[in-house]
C-alpha cells in the first residue's frame, strides 16, 4: 500500500498530527474494508479451488491406490493358480497320458498326478481334455467323482464346446475364462493350459475358481462408494458383483453381447472413447495406474484403471467422490480459517497504525528534506527512530543518517573509478589478444618445423612409389609420425606414437624421430630386426628417460611399428617376396588385392619406458606380393569417439574399412578415411581425441606408371 507524506519541517507543528495522523488513518481504514472484502471474494474462490482440487487430488489418489490393491489382490493368487497349472501340464506323467490314453497304466499315473495336484489348487478342483478322444475328465474340491473322473466328451458340433476348438487354434501359453459348464452344473474362473509333446497338441489342463468366491474374494471391496470390476482386453465384462454383466466365455472367443461390455454403462460417446484410450495407455504402460472421470448411467465416476499384463485383465475401481471427501466436511475450516481472517486483519491494522505509519511517516518527512537539501533537519527528524529502537524502521533511520553522508562522496567519485576501471580491463584484454596470437604464431612455426623435419611426399613418392597417408595431429603439432629409410638395400617403413600430444608430444616425436632414423640408418642388411628394434628401444632411454632423472620425472616413451621391406628396385607385376614387421601398440594391416586381410599383431607397451621394459621384439616375416598393400594405423584412429553409444573407431570398423578400400586408389584414400571418421563422430558430436596417423604403401617396390597415382595432394601439404 503507497501513501503520501507531508513533511513536518514544511507545516507547524500545531498542524502536523491532523496532517499527517488523522488523513492516514482515514485512508488506511477505507483501504482496510476494501482489502477485507477483497480479501473474502479471493479466499471463497481459492476456497472453492483449493476443496474442488483437493476432493479430486483424493479421489484420484483413492482410486489409484484402490486399483492397485485389487491388482495386487488377484495377482499373486491368480498367478500362483496358474503356475501349478503349468506345472501339472509339463507332467511327464500327464503328458505320458495324453499321448496314449488307452494304456491304462498311463491312465492311472496320469490321473494320480492330477488328483495330487488338485490338492494343491485353491478351488480343490482339477479339469483335463484329451484331444485324442475329447474325453473331459473333471474332480472336485471334495472328491466326488474319484473313481469317474470322465464326466463327458466334447463335440465340435455343440456350441458349448466351441472355446475348447477355438482355444486349439491359438498359440497362447494359457488362457483364463469365465463361463458355465452345464454339464457340471458350475460357474468358474477357468484357468486353461495346453497340453503341448514335441510341438503337438494333446489336450489342454487346468483348474477352476468358483465364481462366487472369486468376486467376493477379488472384487467385492466392502465400500458401498467403490465398484469393482474385471474386464478383458476388449472390454467384456469378466468378474463384477452383479453376475448378469459378465461375458460368458468372451475369453476363449464367444461373442459377448454389447450390454455385456463396460462401454455399455457409459452414457456418452465422449466417455466410451476417453475409457478405451486410457485401457490402450495402461497396455502401453502397464506398470502404472491411470484414472480418468467418466458419464456413466448411474452418475460421474471416477475410474481407476490397473492393468494385469499376465492375464491380459484389466482392473477397473470405480469411485463416487462425493461420498469420500464431500464439500460438506470443509465447512467447519471454511468458518474457522474465515474468524482467523479477519482477527488477523484486525490485529494487523492496529499494529500497522502503532507500529509503522507513524515512524514511516516522520522517515518519509525525513526523505524529502534531504530531497530538497535540507539534511540536517532531515537528520534531526530521524534521530529519535535511529537512537530509540533497534528493529528494522531504526536500523534503516541509522543507515539513512549514513547513507547521507556518504552519497555525496560516491556521486564525487564515481566517474573517475568507471573510468579507470574501463581502462585496466581494455589493458588486460589488449595483453590477452597479444599472449594468444603470439601463442598461435608459435604453435603455426612449430608445425612447420614439424613438417620440415619428417619425410617430404618426395621423399614418401621416390621411397614408396605409390603411398597414402592421413596425418592429423590433435593440436597444431602432435605425438605421431612417420619414418621411411633406405639403409644397406632394404627399406625400413613405420610409424609411431609418442606419450602425450601437442607440443610436449611433439617435441618427443622429434627426439624420438631423429634416434629411429639414426638406429635404422646404421643397421646393415645381414642385421637382424630384432636386433635393430633393441637398439632403437636401448636409446630412446637415453634420449627420453635417462638414468639420472627423478623418481617423479614423467615416463615418456614410444608405441612403434616397423616394416623391413627386403628390396630397393622396382619389381614386376605378380612377383613375391617377403616382408618383416616388428611392432609394440601397433599391428599391421596386410590387404591383399581381392580384399583379403591378414593382421599381425604387435606386441604390448612400448619403447623407452623406464618403468615399463618391452618384451623381447617379436619378428613377424610374411610373403607378400606386388599387389599387397600394408597399413600402419595409430590409436587416435581406433580410439575415435562416435557412433550411437560413443565407442571407439575401433579395430573391427577400421578392418572393414580397409577391405572397402581394395580396388581404390591410394590417392583418394585419405579424403576417405577422413569422411569415415567425422562421420562416425558426427553421431554423438564428438571430438577427434588423439593425435591419429595411417601410412599405406605396396609391399613391393612399385614402377614409374604405379607412383603416378600418388601425384595427388598429400596431407603434408595440407593446412
Amino acid at each position: 500500500m503507497s501513501v503520501a507524506f507531508d513533511p513536518p519541517s514544511a507545516v507547524p507543528a500545531s498542524n502536523t498530527r491532523s496532517a499527517t495522523g488523522a488523513s492516514l488513518r482515514t485512508r488506511f481504514f477505507v483501504l482496510f474494508t476494501l482489502i477485507l472484502l477483497l480479501v473474502g471474494a479471493l479466499t471463497w474462490l481459492a476456497y472453492r479451488s483449493a476443496v474442488d482440487r483437493l476432493i479430486g487430488g483424493l479421489g484420484i489418489e483413492y482410486a489409484q491406490r484402490q486399483a492397485a490393491y485389487e491388482r495386487e489382490r488377484i495377482r499373486a493368487p491368480m498367478l500362483r493358480e496358474i503356475a501349478l497349472a503349468q506345472q501339472l501340464a509339463d507332467s511327464p506323467a500327464v503328458l505320458a497320458w495324453a499321448s496314449d490314453e488307452s494304456d491304462p497304466a498311463k491312465r492311472a499315473a496320469g490321473l494320480a498326478e492330477l488328483d495330487s495336484a488338485r490338492r494343491a489348487f485353491r478351488d480343490g478342483s482339477f479339469f483335463l481334455i484329451n484331444d485324442g478322444s475329447l474325453d473331459y475328465y473333471f474332480n472336485d474340491r471334495d472328491g466326488h467323482f474319484t473313481g469317474q473322473e470322465r464326466r463327458y466328451r466334447l463335440d465340435a458340433r455343440n456350441a458349448a464346446d466351441a472355446w475348447y476348438f477355438r482355444m486349439r487354434e491359438s498359440s497362447a501359453p494359457f488362457q483364463i475364462n469365465v463361463n458355465h459348464d452345464e454339464a457340471l452344473r458350475v460357474t468358474k474362473v477357468w484357468i486353461n493350459v495346453p497340453l503341448r509333446q514335441g510341438g503337438q497338441w494333446r489336450g489342454l489342463v487346468g483348474t477352476g475358481v468358483d465364481l462366487t468366491e472369486f468376486i467376493n474374494r477379488f472384487v467385492d471391496s466392502g465400500d458401498a462408494s467403490v465398484g469393482n470390476l474385471i474386464i478383458n482386453a476388449s472390454g467384456a465384462v469378466q468378474a463384477a458383483r452383479d453376475q448378469s454383466r459378465i461375458a460368458f466365455g468372451s475369453a476363449a472367443g464367444a461373442a459377448s453381447r454389447a450390454s455385456d461390455t463396460i462401454f455399455a454403462a457409459m452414457r456418452d460417446d465422449a466417455s466410451r472413447s476417453r475409457l478405451r484410450e486410457a485401457l490402450r495407455r495402461a497396455t502401453a504402460q502397464p506398470d502404472e495406474v491411470r484414472t480418468l472421470t467418466v458419464a456413466t448411467q448411474d452418475g460421474p465416476r471416477l475410474l481407476g484403471i490397473a492393468y494385469l499384463p499376465e492375464m491380459q485383465w484389466f482392473v477397473i475401481s470405480a469411485v463416487r467422490v462425493e461420498a469420500i471427501a464431500g464439500n460438506a466436511r470443509f465447512v467447519p475450516i471454511l468458518a474457522i480459517f474465515a474468524a482467523a481472517l479477519l482477527l488477523g486483519l484486525s490485529l494487523v491494522a492496529w499494529l500497522l497504525e502503532t507500529r509503522v505509519l507513524r515512524r514511516v511517516a516522520r522517515l518519509a518527512g525525513a526523505t524529502r528534506a534531504f530531497a530538497s537539501g535540507q539534511e540536517h533537519e532531515a537528520l534531526r527528524d530521524i534521530n529519535d527512530d535511529a537512537g530509540r529502537t533497534d528493529d528494522e524502521l531504526g536500523r534503516l533511520a541509522g543507515d539513512f543518517a549514513a547513507m547521507a553522508r556518504t552519497v555525496g562522496d560516491t556521486l564525487a567519485n564515481l566517474e573517475s573509478r568507471v573510468a579507470q576501471r574501463t581502462a585496466a580491463l581494455a589493458d588486460a584484454n589488449q595483453a590477452l589478444a597479444a599472449e594468444r596470437d603470439a601463442m598461435r604464431a608459435s604453435l603455426r612455426y612449430a608445425r612447420a618445423l614439424q613438417h620440415g623435419v619428417l619425410p617430404s611426399p618426395a621423399a614418401l613418392r621416390r621411397t614408396l612409389g605409390d603411398w597414402m597417408l592421413h596425418w592429423q595431429p590433435l593440436d597444431e603439432v602432435g605425438g605421431d609420425f612417420f619414418f621411411v629409410v633406405e639403409s644397406a638395400g632394404c627399406r625400413y617403413v613405420g610409424i609411431a606414437d609418442c606419450t602425450g600430444h601437442g607440443v610436449p608430444g611433439a617435441l618427443t616425436s622429434l627426439v624420438a624421430y631423429e634416434v629411429v632414423r639414426r638406429e635404422l640408418r646404421a643397421a646393415g642388411r645381414d642385421v637382424p630386426l630384432a636386433d635393430t628394434v633393441a637398439r632403437i628401444d636401448s636409446a630412446l632411454r637415453d634420449v627420453l628417460n635417462p638414468a639420472d632423472a627423478p623418481d617423479d620425472a614423467p615416463d615418456h616413451g614410444v608405441a612403434i611399428a616397423v616394416c623391413r621391406l627386403g628390396t630397393v628396385a622396382p619389381v614386376a607385376d605378380g612377383d613375391a617376396g617377403q616382408a618383416e614387421f616388428c611392432g609394440y601398440g601397433i599391428d599391421c594391416h596386410v590387404l591383399r588385392p581381392d580384399g583379403g586381410l591378414d593382421i599381425v599383431d604387435g606386441a604390448r607397451g612400448g619403447l623407452g619406458y623406464r618403468r615399463r621394459r618391452p618384451t623381447p621384439p617379436a619378428v613377424h616375416a610374411f610373403d607378400v606380393a606386388t599387389d599387397d598393400r600394408l597399413y600402419l594405423c595409430s590409436d587416435g584412429i581406433l580410439d575415435q569417439p562416435g557412433g550411437e553409444r560413443g565407442f571407439g573407431f575401433g579395430r573391427t570398423r577400421f578392418a572393414a574399412w580397409l577391405q572397402s578400400q581394395a580396388h581404390r586408389p591410394f590417392a583418394v584414400q585419405p579424403d576417405a578415411l577422413t569422411e569415415a571418421l567425422a562421420a562416425y563422430a558426427a553421431q554423438r558430436g564428438a571430438r577427434q581425441r588423439d593425435d591419429q596417423v595411417v601410412l599405406g604403401f605396396f609391399a613391393l617396390p612399385r614402377g614409374v606408371a604405379h607412383a603416378a597415382a600418388s601425384e595427388g595432394p598429400s596431407p603434408m601439404d595440407r593446412p
